[in-house]
This record gives structure tokens, sequence and C-alpha cells, in this order.
């Protein structure tokens, strides 16, 4: 719980900035620290005796967190966008690429999800796929007429399609009764 509560705070709080040291995403030291814990986190929860799914839930939604923080810290460093809740609101490009990086995690969880046979994940990136068109029409229409909303909808019709093709829904695990 601890590792959890650290890693989301860690990624709010923090814009990765190392100095002397540059920012290169995924080999700073806030990201290492943070893939290291959830790699912990992960391998800690599977070797319980019995795992329980809402454990494994929060530590993809601590992956989902870091994910987007990763994204939004690479803004930061490389366009000028201001680490602050309200520039990225206000920023299109940072819009766009939170839509793309939602849509590429719902195409990687449907498709492991479809590999796998596991449904539940399946509709935890459906649902989150369901979050994109919503985000789509929502937030990323304000940016009307401009080059980032195109990317935002053609890459995002791009992804669906891959994912119509490439993740289709896993059958209905078997009605076990009682014994």
């Amino acid at each position: 719980a601890g590792l959890w509560l650290w890693t989301l705070v860690a990624n709010v709080a923090s814009d990765g900035s190392a100095a002397p040291l540059p920012h290169v995403p995924l080999l700073n030291p806030l990201d290492i620290g943070v893939g290291v814990a959830l790699a912990a986190m992960v391998l800690w929860l599977k070797s319980a005796e019995r795992l329980e799914r809402w454990s494994l839930a929060m530590a993809a939604a601590a992956a989902f967190v870091w994910l987007n923080a990763i994204l939004v810290r690479g803004f930061h460093h490389y366009a000028g966008v201001p680490y602050h809740v309200d520039a990225w609101v206000a920023s299109l490009a940072v819009q766009t690429g939170i839509t793309l990086l939602w849509t590429a995690i719902a195409l990687v969880a449907m498709w492991l999800a479809a590999a796998r046979g596991a449904r539940m994940p399946w509709v935890a990136g459906a649902a989150l796929l369901g979050a994109v068109v919503v985000k789509l029409l929502l937030v990323d229409l304000s940016g009307s007429g401009s080059v980032t909303r195109i990317v935002s909808f053609i890459g995002v019709g791009i992804l669906t399609l891959v994912i119509g093709y490439v993740a289709p829904l896993p059958a209905k695990e078997p009605h076990r009764a009682a014994a």
C-alpha cells in the first residue's frame, strides 16, 4: 500500500528533474524508481496465496498514472509545457498525446486479454476506449481546425481499426455451478 501511494504521489508531485542529469523518459531516477516499485508490487501480489482482482487493478491504475505522468513530463521538459494541471488541460498537444496514449494502452490491454482469453481486462480496455471517445468529443473538439485535432481523430481511428482486427472479444468463461 505504501509503494502504491508513493508511486501516485511521486508521479503527480515531481516533474522528474534530476539536475545536473538531463531528463530522459524512462531513464531518469523518478521513472526508474517508480518502475521498480511497480514491478515489486506486481511480483509480491503474484506470490500471494490468494490474489484479489482489486489488487491487480490497483497496480494497473498506478501503472496507468505512471504512463500518463511520463508523457506529461516529456511535454514539460521538451515542449515547455508548465508542470501544472491547468497547463496540461490548456495544451492541445498534451491533450492529443494523452488521447493517443490512452488508445494505445487500450489496444495493448485488449490485445493481451484477447490472446489470453481474459474477458475482464478486455472490458477494462474497452472502457478506456470509451473514455477516449468521450474525451475526443468533449475536449479534443475544442481545438477545432487545428493539426492536433486532426492527429487525434486520425490516430484514434487507425488504432481503433487495429483493435478491431487483433483483439476480438474473448468468449465468456463457463459458468461454474456451486458444488
